[in-house]
């Protein structure tokens, strides 16, 4: 999984290319169940192109959600 932010028009999006496509998939389907909050980055497309799956989303300056969570299991003695 590789990580890569795009600027257009002023806006920034974060878009997620993954090997795994059908993790992909599944992700985006998960993502684009989620409604729409403040603190969370929403969906705003997803694609596959030759053998990737590809995740655009809105992007959010800060560390990943699994850093976070990780940091909380560490600090939690999980």
């Amino acid at each position: 999984m590789k990580i890569f932010i795009q600027e257009k028009r002023g806006k920034k999006t974060a878009v997620k290319k993954m090997e795994d496509m059908a993790a992909a998939f599944k992700e985006s389907q998960l993502l684009s169940g989620i409604p729409l909050h403040p603190h969370l980055v929403s969906l705003r497309d997803f694609f596959l192109r030759g053998q990737y799956g590809y995740l655009v989303m809105e992007y959010h300056k800060g560390s990943r959600l699994g850093y976070f969570r990780c940091s909380l299991n560490a600090t939690a003695g999980i």
